[in-house]
């Protein structure tokens, strides 16, 4: 029984290679699907930055945001960043403040961000675009 499930996973491998190698992209390299947001949280993150227009991190978001909805939508601080850096490229959100916060063992550079909403900003000197 274990001979045939890793023939069949075996075989699975080799077709998704294969497969990698004909649409031209390499093996392991997929493109980037964005996670689903749910509504009322996308809702309540954005009511929360109308409400507050000044630039707020992810942490500062956190706890307002999870007030405001039903448990099964609450996130941590780790997974509201990962929602907002999901709605920055969705347009919904800029980058307002980014600021340099070391480097990780890797030698990459850590950063703190700080989100608005994309039709709020009314300086354009406090918006710095990162990509």
């Amino acid at each position: 029984m274990r001979l045939v499930q890793d023939l069949i996973w075996l075989a699975l491998k080799v077709v998704s290679f294969a497969a990698h190698l004909y649409i031209g992209t390499t093996y392991g390299q997929m493109e980037r699907t964005n996670m689903k947001i749910p509504k009322p949280l996308r809702q309540a993150i954005v009511d929360r930055l109308r409400a507050d227009p000044r630039p707020q991190s992810a942490s500062e978001l956190t706890e307002p945001v999870n007030g405001a909805i039903k448990p099964t939508y609450r996130k941590t601080p780790k997974q509201m960043s990962f929602v907002l850096k999901q709605m920055k490229r969705d347009g919904d959100l800029v980058i307002a403040r980014e600021v340099k916060n070391g480097t990780t063992a890797h030698g990459n550079e850590r950063t703190r961000k700080e989100y608005t909403l994309n039709h709020e900003v009314h300086d354009p000197d406090i918006v710095e675009e990162s990509e």
